[in-house]
């Protein structure tokens, strides 16, 4: 565990430091030739517990912004809890966006459909929501992604929901 917090740490640290500042692509943006798809990275972190078990998961994400309301977003991520296996793996979703305000402050809200695989355990649906304040060229949000599992028996729930806190502006591709 002590190595899993020294990741989120050091992946929080690098995010804070080392992204440049950027929003996220607007239709203000386009210049007429097509802006189409853009990308930014994001860091997320989030918690959550399974049955009595307390994790934390961080992730880097992707997003394809295809339009300035429609985004294919695809991270990688590490579940990381005391006494259980670590999981790895990719959340892929795809995201209705909408925005208010202006490029120096503004607000964006999300939500959508996705799925998520893993290298132990089970693969499932999810659908997820958040809001994020826009300061400049940083944002800070949050929101909840619930998964549904139905491979489930016994005592395992068949439904996890995690709660997370955004961090972005990072990088454009």
């Amino acid at each position: 565990m002590k190595a899993a917090r020294l990741t989120l740490v050091g992946l929080l640290f690098f995010s804070l430091t080392s992204f440049a500042q950027k929003r996220a692509p607007s239709a203000s943006d386009d210049d007429g030739r097509g802006g189409y798809p853009k990308f930014t990275l994001d860091l997320g972190v989030s918690l959550g517990s399974y049955g009595e078990t307390n994790y934390t998961e961080a992730s880097l994400g992707l997003n394809t912004y295809f339009m300035d309301w429609f985004i294919w977003r695809n991270a990688g991520f590490g579940r990381f809890a005391s006494g259980i296996d670590d999981v790895y793996g990719l959340d892929s979703s795809l995201r209705a966006v909408g925005r208010m305000g202006t490029s120096a402050l503004g607000l964006t809200a999300f939500a959508g459909p996705g799925y998520r695989t893993v290298n132990k355990g089970d693969n499932a649906p999810f659908a997820e929501a958040g809001v994020i304040l826009r300061l400049g060229g940083f944002s800070l949000g949050g929101g909840a992604k619930v998964l549904y599992y139905s491979s489930r028996e016994g005592d395992l729930p068949k439904r996890d929901t995690i709660y997370f806190i955004i961090l972005a502006g990072g990088a454009t591709l």
